[in-house]
């Protein structure tokens, strides 16, 4: 019973571990991938939306520049018109108070369109994350009434 020997070996094998390791990479791989499909897809969806705002902000300026230079003059120059022609009797009430809520109609019309013009560079600067205040001096102007 003494003189018992033993010899032990032990021999082991991974099964299938290079499988896992190509699995484990093509899963990373697709990752990766699906990572810089979004980050594509978002760097688009600003883009857009960028080109939406500033176009947005164009047609806003070329509206106030056309208010302040072509119509509100040419309302102001009505009302004086028909004022005095109301003055003179050639125009009724009627005729006068139109021409002041025509004028009233544009000066309110601008106002909206400023503050929408302002509503768009907050939203600008919202999504660079920069102060871009200083950039349209006609957003910030009032109009004389």
């Amino acid at each position: 019973a003494d003189s018992d020997y033993a010899l032990l070996f032990n021999f082991s094998m991974p099964l299938g571990q290079s499988e896992r390791n190509r699995n484990s990479m093509a899963v990373a791989r697709a990752e990766l991938a699906l990572t810089q499909a979004q980050q594509a897809m978002l760097k688009t969806e600003v883009t857009l939306a960028l080109r939406e705002i500033a176009h947005g902000m164009r047609n806003h300026e070329a509206r106030i520049s056309r208010m302040q230079n072509t119509l509100l003059p040419l309302a102001r120059q009505l009302l004086a018109d028909t004022e005095s022609g109301y003055q003179s009797g050639q125009y009724d009430v009627l005729q006068w108070l139109d021409a002041q809520a025509e004028l009233f109609s544009i000066e309110r019309e601008l106002v909206e369109t400023q503050t929408a013009m302002h509503l768009q560079l907050l939203e600008l600067e919202q999504i660079t994350g920069q102060a871009l205040s200083s950039m349209n001096s006609s957003a910030s102007e009032e109009p004389t009434l």
